[in-house]
């Protein structure tokens, strides 16, 4: 498959009349030390495409989205081949593929000026009624946009549920071919339990921690811990509870420095990635002003991260 191209693929005229498309530019403001789009600042406009998506390919008037209902992420998973760079002029298109129970399964790309795909994104919404603080299944709000279903999916295999226990890694958890986890140079490293509160800063309109302070939290921890610092090409997160101002999050975990270097394709449109760590980071929250040493928490968030090295 030409995959220099993003609009001349297969999978593009599939979902063309499905899509959301959000031209942005890359300003000052957005970028980091190297001049690169900052991870949290990524997410925030992943974020910000679906709500684009929302306000201009939704009906919710029509289909009985009350205005007690708030949109919920279960997951999110991104893989990069680059970072858009300062004063680059990127777009954002984003289609429904499917709906299940009560989520909305929701791709994203990101391409460049000469159309090329250097983003991918899978996430899965979900819809709460605050008023029963319920979960409302999906069926019978799926109207509300036009559903593509391509075939073959961006994603393939679906990688959104992470299952892991950091207590019981199995070598599903790592996500790669048991070639690759059997190279006799891999070595495993400990990431140390770092705790640290939700700030004010962190949290959204709905009261709870921002999927983007996550990503930046997640982020932090492999600049902060000896030799787990690296370009950060992919990020799968699961949330699975929500933490609010105050609560202490403890994150720890493993990382899998992979000898030699292993190429993944985590999507078609994209072509590989180099790969040299894999970690999975586990975050346990306690309610605010409890000892964070304590017995462990309730799990609040389960996380993938491919790296390359700098």
């Amino acid at each position: 498959m030409d995959i220099s191209n993003f609009y001349q693929t297969e999978l593009w005229g599939q979902v063309e009349e499905f899509a959301t498309i959000w031209p942005v530019d890359v300003l000052d403001a957005f970028v980091d030390c190297h001049d690169e789009l900052h991870l949290g600042i990524l997410l925030l406009l992943i974020q910000e495409t679906a709500n684009q998506a929302y306000i201009h390919r939704a009906r919710p008037e029509e289909h009985g989205f009350s205005s007690t209902m708030r949109w919920y992420l279960a997951w999110n998973c991104l893989r990069n081949l680059r970072l858009p760079r300062r004063n680059e002029r990127i777009k954002f298109i984003t289609w429904v593929n499917d709906v299940e129970r009560v989520i909305f399964s929701r791709d994203t790309v990101v391409v460049d000026a000469e159309g090329r795909c250097i983003i991918a994104v899978n996430a899965g919404w979900f819809i709460i009624d605050r008023a029963t603080k319920r979960p409302v299944p999906a069926s019978g709000l799926s109207s509300m946009f036009p559903i593509a279903r391509p075939n073959p999916p961006l994603w393939r295999p679906m990688r959104q549920r992470l299952r892991f226990q950091m207590d019981a890694l199995r070598p599903a958890d790592w996500d790669l071919p048991k070639s690759v986890l059997a190279q006799p140079g891999n070595c495993h490293r400990t990431i140390p339990r770092e705790n640290r509160p939700v700030y004010f800063s962190e949290i959204d309109r709905n009261g709870h921690m921002n999927n983007t302070a996550y990503g930046n939290r997640i982020a932090d921890r492999f600049d902060n811990v000896k030799g787990t610092n690296g370009r950060v090409t992919g990020i799968d997160i699961s949330y699975l509870s929500e933490a609010v101002h105050g609560t202490q999050i403890s994150t720890y975990g493993e990382v899998l420095e992979l000898s030699p270097r292993t190429e993944i394709t985590p999507v078609d449109v994209m072509g590989s990635l180099p790969v040299d760590r894999v970690a999975l980071l586990f975050g346990e929250k306690r309610e605010p002003a409890t000892n964070a040493d304590e017995s462990p928490g309730e799990a609040c968030f389960r996380s993938r991260v491919l790296l390359t090295k700098a």
